[in-house]
């Protein structure tokens, strides 16, 4: 998980608090031998189909979102235990 780029997300929500309410949700996918899977699957891992959409690029409509927070355990540490998240 890039904490880098969410810790900058947050502090835009926050500067924008005033005019704008937001939810910022992640989910956490692991593509391995051409196969992805979703990391917050109660079934551990469920495989999901990556799907080409026009001028979006890749959309997994069947991903678990996850609302985070600024201060909110992070998601790999309470749901997933991986060595590399992205």
């Amino acid at each position: 998980m890039n904490y880098r780029a969410l810790d900058d997300l947050f502090s835009l929500v926050h500067e924008r608090g005033d005019t704008t309410k937001y939810t910022v949700a992640v989910s956490v996918l692991e593509i391995y031998n051409e196969q992805c899977r979703d990391l917050l699957a109660d079934q551990g891992g469920h495989k999901i189909e990556i799907l080409a959409t026009g001028r979006a690029g890749q959309n997994t409509p069947d991903a678990i979102m996850h609302e985070v927070w600024k201060g909110s355990p992070t998601v790999t540490h309470t749901v997933v235990s991986r060595n590399s998240m992205v």
